[in-house]
């Protein structure tokens, strides 16, 4: 309260008792017309500070005189003169947040749709006041249009100033821009595969995410519908961590409050809870949240998860032998996905991978390596080489070794190991790597057969050595 010190603050506040007493109103009665406490408004006729930052106080206080028909820059203190009373009235609030808003949309249909809309050239023109708690969002956008650009590195700038900015207008908490920040930078640390640091960023968006306002006479809270967002990414990224136990909990949750949800989160929940019972063993209800999560995904034009679902549904029939079905749900995403922008690249790679694997149990090695060799041109045009792409490694050199090739075997088996050896959760997760480069050196190279050998038993025993 550096610029309201208690000289100032008694001059407001004698202003306003003076505007309510000719007015003949009572506290009670102008608490029910700004919205603001009564013991608040009678503090600041008395000259007290008011909220935790300048910001609260003004917020406050315009809200009074603007009731009262008065005007607080007419009683010439010279201090707040610089002050722009106009932004924290509410019309003016709830315009500037709307044209924010207007913003966001358009960046996320620049990202979706291909297109330039100039969103960022409005950003910078947009007229606020920047020395208020509108700095959030403003970093936000910037931080939301370089993540989309795939500019990781100035997305997480930008997002971390968000962040700073947000720490000292905590009246601007309702905005819960502090949830979407970490939870777009948990996105990052996805895309750049480090899943531990994504749950990390996923825990602080939940602590930092408001279910109510704090203070009784705040704005309504804004982005209500991001948490169920951060709990779906939560929920996968325990998945890919192989944590079961406390991802199903959070997919219980999710599915308790399923009917709180727009369609786009409602396909995310689905796909979750297929993972689950298929991972149970439960194929016919697996079935069945599959094909309603592919149909809320048709409904909110949510393509990445209908591919997602498509392929999920594809695992669930090639594990119960309905190999035409299973066929033909990767198909199905093979052929869309062709045909929209290449961030769908993982869920075609998967497709790819998994007709193979369902050539291979039919003994058709032939056509399984058609579609490997597909996948891995694909992933050769695109310069992909993610998750997806040590799955089709580690497939291709599966076929080879059943096919008593043991030389291509170690080929693409020793290229799984060059991407995954300093990555420790990857070589957890792909250890039987290193039992199938062991058989595969079996008469070539004793001392590779021995290595990695010793590897695996290591990694599958680390209190072994």
């Amino acid at each position: 309260m550096k610029t309201f010190h208690s000289v100032i603050r008694q001059k407001i506040g004698q202003y306003l008792r003076q505007l309510r007493d000719e007015q003949k109103l009572s506290l009670d009665q102008v608490a029910k017309l700004t919205g603001v406490n009564r013991n608040k408004l009678n503090r600041i006729e008395h000259g007290h500070k008011v909220g935790r930052s300048d910001d609260g106080y003004l917020h406050h206080i315009t809200q009074f005189a603007n009731v009262l028909g008065g005007d607080i820059q007419s009683l010439g203190i010279t201090e707040i003169d610089h002050i722009n009373f106009k932004v924290f009235n509410t019309k003016d609030r709830t315009k500037t947040e709307y044209m924010f808003n207007s913003i966001e949309h358009k960046i996320e249909l620049e990202h979706q749709m291909g297109i330039n809309l100039h969103s960022m050239e409005q950003l910078d023109k947009l007229d606020f006041n920047r020395n208020s708690g509108y700095g959030i969002m403003y970093f936000y956008l910037r931080g939301l249009f370089q993540y989309h650009k795939g500019n990781y590195e100035r997305a997480e700038n930008e997002l971390m100033k968000a962040l700073n900015i947000n720490k000292h207008y905590p009246d601007f908490q309702y905005l819960n821009m502090t949830a979407v920040c970490h939870h777009t930078i948990s996105q990052i640390m996805y895309y750049k595969g480090d899943i531990e640091s994504a749950l990390e960023e996923i825990e602080k968006a939940l602590l930092g995410y408001e279910y109510e306002s704090k203070a009784e006479d705040a704005p309504p809270l804004q982005r209500t519908s991001t948490y169920w967002a951060i709990l779906i990414n939560k929920a996968s990224y325990l998945e890919e961590l192989k944590r079961y136990y406390e991802c199903d909990e959070v997919i219980n949750r999710l599915i308790t409050h399923i009917d709180q949800m727009i369609d786009k989160y409602k396909t995310g929940v689905y796909e979750l809870k297929a993972k689950l019972e298929y991972r149970r063993k439960h194929y016919e209800s697996a079935v069945e949240s599959s094909l309603l999560g592919i149909s809320y995904a048709l409904c909110s034009s949510h393509f990445r998860k209908y591919l997602s679902i498509c392929n999920v549904l594809g695992n669930i029939l090639m594990e119960v032998n309905d190999l035409d079905l299973a066929e033909s749900s990767y198909k199905a995403v093979i052929e869309l996905s062709s045909a929209l922008d290449e961030q769908y690249i993982s869920n075609t790679v998967h497709a790819y991978v998994s007709l193979g694997k369902l050539m291979f149990k039919q003994g058709e090695f032939g056509k399984a390596m058609e579609y490997y060799q597909s996948g891995t041109n694909i992933c050769m045009q695109k310069k992909y080489s993610g998750g997806k792409y040590i799955e089709l490694l580690v497939a291709i050199g599966d076929l080879m070794y059943r096919m008593k090739e043991s030389q291509k075997a170690i080929q693409y088996f020793e290229e799984v190991n060059y991407i995954i050896k300093h990555k420790h959760r990857l070589k957890l997760e792909y250890v039987e790597v290193y039992f199938k480069l062991s058989m595969c050196y079996i008469g070539i190279d004793a001392n590779k057969e021995q290595e990695y050998m010793r590897i695996y038993q290591k990694l599958k025993d680390p209190f072994h050595y």
